[in-house]
């Protein structure tokens, strides 16, 4: 048998993913081929694009300023026929469209894989009205998240042909990255970077609007008033950058370090007490947990479906979304030093049970159940 997946991009953070997927269906007598667009456009920009020595990459032709893709396979999927064919679950994604209207003369089934609905949208939207309504035309939806899959079925797909794959991403590296680092190094960094000896906050990702950098800014002053000797470390780049930079003209206590990679992430990780992205959350998250720190966000409604890992009392803060309620929250946490052990020891054994390994397991498993339904 024979599995297809259709992706727009192969960022590198799904290398790991795939590979362990391949090997997982060949175990089951199951080849999976994977056909991604090679990065253009805003893809390019990212400069996150992965390989597989055994995919094909392929240009990706895009229409109206690439709000539309076109994968060129459709000859090549009427006629060799795979047993299945696993599409991201997106309304620019044409191809998707072109196998769903072709299924009466003989196009292969189609299953779709992603969030539900667009989670930066309102859910009656136009486009999210759009896309449930195509996606009950496919033969199986592989669920980012538990939440995802209960949306869906609450929308009406058949709760048996869901799969539930928790979305995780490969932390092993991180995880080594972490243990190599000595209490001296710490030390040393701290005095380096010029920290008061209060406890340290950590934004760590991407710096645009859905991030709500200014709540955060707000927020962390008033901590630091309540907090004698509070740091915060701004680790990333994005075009919000310049609103750390600029908060830490008047607060030297801000440290704002640009891009981290590898041991240096890591060192950042290993100094913190507590993750902090008051909007949207998604994988970063894992990076967290991984590093036994707590993630304190708020009731942002546009987060991605990851904020579901994400549970208050356990391995994390959730706050009302303002600036006010977020502080409240960090002090009463920063006060608390049994809580915030508590909290993160949930983060460890979170990092534990959102794996790589079990998102390839759950969906290998998807897909078994997929070619088994008629």
């Amino acid at each position: 048998m024979r599995v297809v997946v259709l992706q727009r991009a192969l960022p590198h953070y799904r290398v790991p993913f795939f590979a362990g997927l391949r090997t997982f269906l060949a175990s089951h007598g199951i080849e999976l081929e994977l056909i991604h667009g090679l990065p253009a456009g805003a893809e390019a920009k990212k400069q996150d694009a992965g390989h597989l020595p055994w995919a094909t990459a392929l240009p990706l032709p895009t229409l109206a300023q690439e709000r539309l893709v076109w994968h060129p396979v459709l000859r090549q999927l009427l006629g060799q026929k795979p047993d299945l064919v696993i599409a991201e679950q997106a309304n620019r994604n044409l191809i998707n469209f072109a196998l769903l209207a072709l299924r009466g003369i003989g196009a292969p089934r189609l299953a779709l894989w992603g969030h539900g609905r667009n989670r930066q949208a309102a859910p009656g939207s136009a486009g999210n009205r759009f896309k449930l309504a195509y996606l009950k035309q496919a033969h199986w939806f592989f669920a980012y998240t538990q939440g995802v899959a209960q949306d869906v079925v609450a929308a009406g797909y058949p709760a048996d042909r869901v799969t539930a794959v928790e979305n995780a991403v490969d932390t092993a590296a991180f995880a080594r990255d972490l243990a190599q680092i000595t209490s001296r190094e710490v030390v040393d960094f701290r005095t380096q970077q010029g920290l008061g000896p209060g406890p340290t906050l950590l934004y760590c990702g991407g710096m645009y609007a859905e991030k709500q950098i200014p709540l955060l800014l707000e927020a962390v002053q008033q901590v630091r008033a309540a907090v004698p000797g509070l740091n915060l470390l701004a680790v990333g780049a994005g075009p919000e950058q310049h609103l750390f930079a600029q908060a830490a003209q008047s607060m030297p206590w801000i440290k704002v370090l640009g891009p981290r990679f590898g041991p240096d992430k890591a060192l950042c990780f290993a100094l913190a007490d507590v993750f902090v992205m008051p909007g949207l959350v998604g994988l970063a998250v894992l990076d967290s947990f991984t590093a036994g720190l707590p993630v304190a966000t708020t009731q942002y409604p546009f987060h991605s479906p990851e904020i579901e890992y994400v549970q208050p009392g356990h391995n994390g803060l959730m706050t009302a979304f303002s600036a006010p309620a977020y502080a409240a929250g960090l002090i009463e946490l920063l006060q608390q030093p049994d809580q915030l052990n508590h909290l993160k020891a949930g983060a460890r054994a979170s990092a534990g049970y959102y794996t790589i390994e079990r998102m390839v397991n759950n969906f290998g498993q998807g897909i078994l159940a997929a070619l088994n339904h008629f």
